[in-house]
């Protein structure tokens, strides 16, 4: 694992679309252009190529060709839509620079050797962040990971199909209803729904019995009469109103709203799992000084801001928010900027360890073959 500064030195932490999160979208190029601006980001040269993997709407509209043109680089960006799909593409080392891992991944990554140490004494802008997001137990002094973005699962109710009271709950075994029979959705996604499966039994979302397993692959197949589809980019379908419920993405859901006003969104009393996106440079990274520029770069608040006020995930960055760089009526709507740290029903992803993460996978394969 690559160790980018002396743990020694002091840090700044010491001091105190319309595309779906999951779709795959591809890979851009894009070209360096604009006038270099001298010093304004340490170690960009022209002809130098950062090397960024993220989920496909976690961007502001502008950031990347904002950042070459500020630090007379080029951007090879490029999209993957699920954190085992990261996981497969840097079993080459020298993949990426820069990568945007979930929580758990995080753990994973750092604990096989394919992050780097990050240089807090380097970053400006650190100050910035939500101390909510710090120091959580998958990195808990943030050595490799800085958080970016967050967001929560919970249960897209189209009120059509599936009347519930203006400011009605709703809970997990409502998924078999069979007032949603056929018109249910799960993510495509293999910890997120056995992690739903496994709330619906009161089980913790990180266990690694093979009873609770069990009996959540038991749940999911129970549940198949009702499944239209396991979809990760569910937002289309919510928009068209094809689905009565859907297991979904907090901040897809805000977008499939804005276009279908039938559509909320709720967390079951049972709880939700809430995801944290993070910033990480890889160990196999070649410019890190031009890697760190970036992530400092993204963390101004107006960088952060523009990630919001485009796409509807909610920043980590508090200094956005602080400074009225977001409206109001979007940092108050809690399916955007869940209550982290406020609520119990909130739970983050761990990693479990190779022996865990293969009763998982085995887990998965079962229900996916069911």
């Amino acid at each position: 694992m690559e160790q980018l500064y002396d743990k020694n030195e002091p840090t700044a932490l010491s001091s105190t679309s319309r595309v779906s999160r999951r779709s795959f979208v591809g890979s851009i190029v894009a070209g360096a252009t604009g006038l270099y601006l001298s010093g304004a980001l340490s170690g960009c040269h022209r002809g130098r190529v950062l090397r960024v993997a993220n989920w496909a709407d976690l961007i502001g509209p502008s950031t990347i060709s904002d950042f070459e043109k500020e630090a007379s680089c080029t951007v090879v960006y490029e999209n993957y839509s699920a954190n085992e799909e990261l996981h497969t593409k840097l079993s080459r080392p020298d993949a990426y620079d820069v990568v945007f891992p979930s929580d758990y991944m995080v753990q994973q990554l750092a604990r096989e050797k394919r992050l780097s140490q990050l240089p807090h004494n380097k970053f400006k802008n650190l100050d910035n962040l939500d101390k909510r997001l710090l120091g959580h137990e998958y990195d808990p002094t943030n050595d490799f990971a800085f958080p970016y973005t967050y967001w929560g699962t919970g249960i897209a109710v189209n009120q059509e199909r599936f009347p519930i009271p203006k400011e009605g709950g709703i809970e997990w075994v409502d998924l078999m209803s069979p007032a949603a029979a056929g018109r249910v959705t799960l993510l495509n996604e293999m910890r997120y729904t056995i992690g739903m499966a496994l709330l619906m039994n009161k089980r913790s979302v990180n266990t690694t019995l093979t009873d609770d397993l069990d009996l959540a692959a038991k749940t999911i197949m129970r549940m198949k009469p009702n499944i239209m589809a396991f979809v990760t980019d569910v937002k289309d379908l919510l928009i068209r109103g094809e689905t009565a419920l859907s297991y979904a993405y907090s901040g897809d859901v805000f977008q499939a709203s804005n276009s279908n006003a039938h559509i909320t969104f709720r967390v079951p009393s049972g709880g939700g799992i809430v995801g944290i996106d993070n910033m990480c440079i890889t160990a196999g990274v070649r410019e890190p000084e031009l890697a760190v520029a970036f992530l400092d770069f993204l963390m101004r608040p107006e960088v952060a801001a523009s990630l919001t006020t485009s796409m509807f995930y909610a920043t980590a960055n508090k200094a956005a928010i602080e400074k009225h760089l977001i409206p109001n009526d979007l940092t108050g709507n809690q399916t955007i900027f869940l209550p982290i740290g406020e609520s119990p029903q909130l739970n983050v992803l761990k990693d479990l360890g190779p022996a865990g993460n293969d009763l998982y996978v085995n887990t998965w394969d079962r229900v996916k073959r069911a």
